[in-house]
């Protein structure tokens, strides 16, 4: 628990600076460019004096928490003025990606509409969706499917888990079963594009393998506050990512609000009701936290999107599995209709739905 609120102490401040730091370059603000260096160097000078340590405990919380937030404003500041974003980079990961694309659109789907959207939900790829399909996903609130994020690398992470469970519960063994998951994870970021929510799903990963390896427990609120001092270190203009900030937002109602919701229904073991309810406040605690920035970005609140992602939520999960599976076994030359048939009724069944919710 102390070890959480430290990180929490040093994740805040720095992202309130960045964020600060951003707002003043949309408003057209010099303040930053001209008082952040002034600021920093006091703070940085009255932290070494020797008088630091003898001021009283919550005037040195206070030099800290500034210098930590300062810190954050001279992040985005200098990040803002070297931008490379506009530099096109070409992942090593592209002809995986490429790859992956052809594969699916070879399978024998009697439907254009079930390659197009596994060609979403594996890498990100929608320029085969419909204008149709697009609109249902975002007017049922089920949008966030589409974008690749944690959702999905946490399918992908767990089908891997059951791929090389075999090997055993040894110390040795825990150990390759971390480090397979971590390159396994990287490579599929980087080979859909490392966007800023795959990225923060990456982290997560990482710090959860990582600190198994370390044989040290954590809790989901460190991984949270960890990850993002992280990614805002490496890139402090993710902070503008609309991405970014629903993945965070979301994550932090799952770590902050959902703990709470889901105690509202007794733990019984495996009780499908319980695990409806499971399911159900995951989606609120997300709502609670992402709909205000849903609202600020987009001006729309989807009234449905309960129902639509307790129905969207495990097919997406029975869709991508099938599929990986399929494309798997397709390498070498097997084609399951078994499989097929699996996806395609899946796929019907999702789209269906969400087209219906949409129109309610």
């Amino acid at each position: 628990m102390t070890e959480e609120r430290d990180i929490v102490k040093f994740a805040l401040p720095f992202t309130a600076g960045i964020s600060t730091a951003w707002l003043l370059k949309v408003t057209g603000t010099g303040f930053s460019s001209i008082c952040i260096p002034i600021f920093l160097i006091l703070g940085l000078s009255l932290m070494m004096s020797g008088k630091f340590r003898f001021l009283p405990r919550p005037a040195q919380w206070s030099v800290l928490y500034s210098s930590v937030f300062l810190t954050g404003m001279i992040s985005f500041t200098a990040a803002f003025h070297t931008d490379l974003s506009s530099v096109e980079v070409r992942s090593f990961g592209k002809v995986f990606y490429d790859s992956v694309n052809n594969a699916i659109e070879s399978l024998p789907f009697r439907k254009d509409e079930t390659a197009a959207l596994l060609k979403a939900l594996i890498t990100g790829n929608r320029t085969a969706l419909t204008p149709e399909l697009s609109e249902a996903f975002r007017k049922s609130g089920a949008s966030h499917i589409l974008a690749l994020s944690g959702m999905h690398l946490g399918i992908v992470y767990g089908l891997m888990t059951k791929m090389i469970s075999p090997i055993g519960n040894s110390r040795t063994a825990q150990i390759i079963r971390s480090i397979t998951m971590i390159s396994a994870c990287w490579f599929y970021t980087l080979a859909t594009g490392s966007g800023e929510s795959m990225t923060r799903a990456f982290l997560f990963i990482l710090l959860h393998e990582s600190a198994s390896i370390l044989n040290r427990k954590t809790s989901l609120r460190q991984i949270l506050y960890a990850s993002l001092i992280i990614q805002l270190t490496i890139d402090p203009l993710a902070i503008r990512s609309v991405s970014f900030q629903l993945s965070y937002a979301a994550m932090a109602g799952i770590a902050h609000i959902h703990p709470h919701l889901s105690r509202f229904w007794p733990q019984d073991g495996r009780n499908l009701f319980r695990r409806i309810w499971e399911s159900a406040s995951l989606s609120i605690s997300c709502q609670i936290t992402t709909g205000p920035l849903a609202w600020l970005y987009f001006r729309s609140f989807p009234h449905h999107f309960l129902l639509a992602n307790l129905i969207a939520a495990p097919l997406t999960g029975v869709i991508i599995t099938s599929a990986l599976v399929l494309l798997a076994i397709n390498t070498i030359g097997l084609c399951p209709q078994i499989l097929v048939n699996l996806i395609e009724l899946s796929v019907s069944l999702m789209t269906g739905a969400l087209k219906t919710i949409a129109s309610m």
